[in-house]
């Protein structure tokens, strides 16, 4: 027996006659560009051409003789192999006076590197990149991440109180298309409370939307409020771009509070539906010498369970005016601290002292605490979660220098794992089958944006706005949205799909967070 092993090896023995990998059907060149370049494989001379079939030769003299064609002289080329072993330059285009440079790269992401140093930050946009990898495929190579985007590319529009004029072609999310205008919606609050009631009077309900509207500086006749963003892979390097907080986003009711005196409070939904607030006090000072006035602020209804009882709260994020004084232009962290200072605290002290009878009011005010990004990990762990008394889907990141935005707003990004588009639902039937379809439509569409499997189940909510998510290439039911009476519009559902189909998940997000903290670039 003999005592010799056999050992089988995996390494590949150099061939320098060898063609490149999935060079023989690689186009040969493109058309001359905007009349002076011209995009071509790499020339192989002629220890190669055994190897090549005479029609698929591509030679340097051929390549020289295909631009003469064009009635063209070839005096420069950039050569940007990673290797010299395929024609050699000074017999092939130094020696007839042709221009010759070599950038090696390795590969496409050796190329874009290249470039992001000669043009910094490179290519930003990841559709982009997406397609080069798409069209330039290399092995264990899926994807490149774009880097953050330059300033100068981001929208950093202040809209000031004086100024009136506005894009038209910006779409807000509350305005209607006319195929589903309501004029008459439900009148609603988020739950039955005795001291909360509908305003009836058009003339009253026609006032405080429109000085809802002149705080905001809103020159529509829709809901004034700031409207977030999704967030996906175009737009997430906007938080590390400036300083920015964050915070759990409330599964609750969105409403906007005018506290226009002592026993005049309203609240305005994203119907622009007004309701009164009975029995609840902001006074000026925690001895209830005098009650505020003209303020606006904006927040979110939630229904805390609390060991088994239901808690009413206002959570109160963010500020319009304040006693008649617009701060709306004021920083993020200042008009926090409005609100936790000069509203919230006063508030509970005088509720310690006695003024305010806390048991009478229909529900509770808080101000909703925002934190520094490192904190996001936390927000996301079970741990904190379970603190949560209330619905939560996700996270809001909210710009700290810019100021109060009504309508959409591109510095104000919600991000969440299962994202959901608020649709209208048309039960159609088929004139000759008599068989049911569920249309999902859009504001801002006249067809269908989507559709969903239909089930007797959705009858009840025909013509009416209700919550999908999508999973598996399909649209589900997830709730009935009565607290709304229009879609959500053409661009912020655009968006939403962005950010469904190509999702920043969990980890992914506290990975870029992470790693832009340790870089400090935020």
């Amino acid at each position: 027996m003999s005592n010799t092993n056999t050992f089988s090896s995996s390494v590949q023995t150099y061939n320098p006659s060898e063609i490149p990998s999935n060079w023989l059907d690689c186009p040969r060149k493109s058309n001359i560009i905007a009349g002076k370049f011209i995009a071509f494989k790499t020339p192989l001379d002629d220890q190669y051409k055994t190897n090549i079939s005479i029609a698929k030769r591509w030679t340097c003299n051929i390549l020289i003789k295909h631009v003469k064609d064009e009635q063209k002289n070839l005096g420069l080329v950039i050569d940007l192999t990673n290797t010299n072993r395929y024609y050699r330059s000074d017999i092939e285009f130094i020696q007839k006076n042709i221009r010759y440079a070599k950038i090696p790269c390795q590969g496409i992401n050796d190329a874009i590197d290249l470039f992001a140093k000669a043009r910094s930050p490179g290519i930003y946009k990841q559709d982009y990149l997406d397609k080069l990898i798409e069209k330039f495929p290399m092995k264990n190579f899926i994807s490149i991440l774009a880097p953050l985007r330059p300033t100068w590319c981001l929208e950093n529009k202040i809209v000031t109180l004086n100024e009136n004029k506005r894009k038209y072609n910006e779409i807000d999310d509350q305005k209607p298309h006319k195929e589903f205008r309501q004029e008459n919606s439900n009148h609603v609050f988020a739950v039955d409370l005795i001291n909360v009631k509908p305003v009836c009077s058009q003339s009253i309900v026609d006032n405080i939307r429109l000085k809802c509207q002149q705080m905001c500086a809103w020159d529509r006749k829709s809901f004034p409020g700031s409207q977030p963003i999704s967030m996906d892979y175009t737009n997430y390097q906007t938080i590390f771009l400036s300083p920015y907080m964050v915070s759990w986003k409330a599964d609750g009711t969105r409403y906007m509070m005018l506290i226009e005196s002592e026993n005049n409070i309203y609240m305005l939904d994203r119907n622009n539906d007004v309701f009164q607030i009975n029995c609840l006090q902001f006074p000026k000072d925690s001895n209830c010498t005098r009650h505020l006035i003209n303020t606006l602020v904006d927040g979110e209804f939630v229904i805390d369970n609390d060991n088994g009882i239901k808690r009413y709260r206002y959570l109160v994020y963010d500020i319009v005016v304040y006693d008649n004084e617009n701060v709306s232009q004021r920083s993020f962290k200042e008009r926090l601290d409005i609100i936790r200072h000069s509203i919230v605290n006063v508030r509970n002290e005088a509720i310690v002292k006695g003024f305010i009878q806390k048991n009478l009011e229909p529900f509770s005010i808080r101000n909703k605490e925002f934190w520094e990004l490192s904190t996001v990990s936390k927000l996301l762990s079970p741990a904190f979660q379970s603190q949560i008394t209330h619905g939560c889907d996700g996270l809001v990141f909210q710009s700290v220098q810019n100021p109060y935005q009504s309508g959409r707003s591109t510095h104000v990004l919600k991000w969440k794992k299962d994202n959901t588009i608020d649709f209208r639902l048309k039960i159609h039937t088929g004139r000759r089958s008599q068989e049911k379809s569920a249309l999902l439509f859009v504001n801002g569409k006249s067809k269908p944006y989507a559709f969903m499997r239909y089930s007797p189940e959705l009858d009840q909510y025909d013509n009416q706005i209700i919550e999908c998510s999508y999973h598996n290439g399909e649209w589900y039911f997830y709730r009935h949205r009565a607290d709304k009476s229009y879609p959500t519009a053409l661009a912020t559902a655009d968006g939403v799909t962005t950010a469904i189909n190509r999702p920043i998940t969990e980890a992914i997000l506290c990975s870029f967070i992470e790693e832009n903290i340790a870089f400090d670039n935020y």
